[in-house]
């Protein structure tokens, strides 16, 4: 039987609609490596998530609300959804009290750090690539003897695709890899670690897919 990631969804609008989809990049990544990803949407329960599935994808996406950790918009962010918030920050809880494994990536790092009372910088200018997302543009150095450096080593080149960082690091939560602007770019805790940058789009870089299958293989045990 595959093993089973909840995906938690994204949102866009236009001016009639509202949609809720879950990134195609993240569910062939799966089925790439044998796991079966699970959509989940908003209204859904997010306990039975936590107890029907082995594990939780928190993907990339817009940016938070700032109110979540007591802030004013900056101008800059101006696209967050509410009921993406309230999924992220249920699913979170829900997993953790099931102590099953959480991965996040880009958005899903910064909503990992604000669930644990972190703040987030709202807007780096011109931090976002130009180049495809597919392109490594810069090197992370990782913390030596973190799961994440078990996994990459002590150095990774990656793609930088977000306008927002860690600004004060949540509770009992260790930054372990870090930018060569001193941005945090990867943070771990008990069955969590997140990223910053979008390894989803880097499956093709052997690094890169080895995290992924690191979060499958310890959401199996």
């Amino acid at each position: 039987m595959k093993t089973k990631i909840a995906v938690a969804v994204r949102c866009m609008k236009d001016k009639d609609y509202t949609y809720h989809y879950a990134n195609t990049d993240y569910l062939y990544m799966l089925d790439k490596i044998d796991a079966l990803g699970v959509p989940i949407f908003p209204l859904m329960d997010a306990k039975q998530a936590a107890l029907t599935c082995d594990g939780l994808l928190l993907p990339g996406g817009a940016d938070l609300n700032p109110a979540l950790y007591h802030q004013l918009p900056d101008p800059t962010v101006t696209d967050y959804f509410d009921e993406i918030d309230t999924l992220d920050l249920n699913l979170i809880q829900a997993f953790m009290q099931q102590h099953k494994p959480i991965l996040g990536i880009c958005r899903g790092l910064q909503v990992l750090n604000v669930a644990f009372g972190g703040t987030l910088i709202q807007d780096i200018p011109n931090h976002s690539q130009k180049a495809d997302r597919h392109v490594l543009t810069h090197e992370v150095k990782i913390v030596k003897d973190s799961q994440l450096a078990s996994i990459l080593n002590e150095s990774t080149q990656v793609n930088s695709l977000h306008h927002q960082v860690i600004d004060r690091l949540g509770d009992g939560l260790k930054a372990v890899a870090f930018s060569s602007e001193g941005y945090i770019e990867a943070i771990e805790a008990d069955n969590i670690l997140a990223v910053q940058w979008h390894p989803e789009a880097l499956t093709h870089e052997p690094d890169q897919l080895r995290l992924f299958k690191s979060f499958i293989k310890q959401c199996q045990k």
